[in-house]
């Protein structure tokens, strides 16, 4: 079993023996399973391990504060720490969207683009199935990315865009990083569900990003 599907089940509270799927599951959709405990939520965010294309679908409204790089709206910026002796292996993406819809299925194409501004490339992955279920709640979703795709290291100034399509709204943007140090366990790796597109930006419009984002940069 690679996906675990409990939409709107508003009762449920627990799910016993959950932790020992959460290395496997590719999927996991819980939207409108509005009474889940926050321990259980908290499980299955830092619990799942799966890389590539899946993602968790949790109602909620908050970045855990686990998160260092958190924003308002769809995109965070940061400046990738330099960790001696470790290698970035992957990107933790979380995200709070919500809908002006309900009740439908959404078939819009979702991304996520990383823009390296220091190295002026930017790649964008589609981890996310298209069958996103449209709420009026809030809801969480979480990606776990691998840095293959990316190639980040220490200093590189950093953007991740999420579009989830025009009928979701991103309200927060959440980027937590893992280092090969710090990961005990094999991660499962999935193939993105569709290709994935790399692009080179221009030295000058690289750095004039730069400093939109980051005004006192001379």
């Amino acid at each position: 079993m690679d996906t675990l599907s409990l939409t709107n089940c508003s009762k449920l509270i627990e799910i016993p023996g959950l932790v020992k799927l959460l290395k496997s599951l590719r999927f996991i959709r819980m939207e409108g399973c509005s009474n889940i405990t926050d321990a259980l939520k908290e499980n299955i965010l830092q619990g799942w391990t799966v890389s590539g294309f899946g993602g968790i679908f949790l109602p909620g409204s908050n970045i855990p504060e686990w998160f260092p790089y958190v924003d308002e709206g769809a995109s965070v910026f940061f400046e990738v720490p330099q960790n001696i002796g470790c290698n970035l292996k992957e990107l933790i993406v979380c995200i709070v969207y919500s809908s002006c819809l309900d009740n439908i299925i959404s078939q819009d194409l979702t991304s996520i683009s990383v823009i390296n501004y220091t190295k002026g490339t930017m790649r964008t992955s589609r981890p996310v199935a298209i069958d996103l279920v449209a709420s009026l709640e809030d809801h969480l979703w979480q990606g776990n990315l691998s840095n293959n795709a990316f190639n980040l290291e220490g200093c590189d100034e950093v953007e991740v865009i999420v579009d989830f399509g025009p009928q979701f709204s991103v309200k927060k943007t959440g980027v937590s990083l893992v280092w090969d140090k710090v990961i005990n366990d094999k991660m499962i790796q999935y193939p993105s569900g569709s290709n994935e597109d790399a692009n080179v930006l221009g030295e000058d419009n690289a750095q004039a990003d730069i400093k939109s984002k980051k005004p006192w940069l001379v």
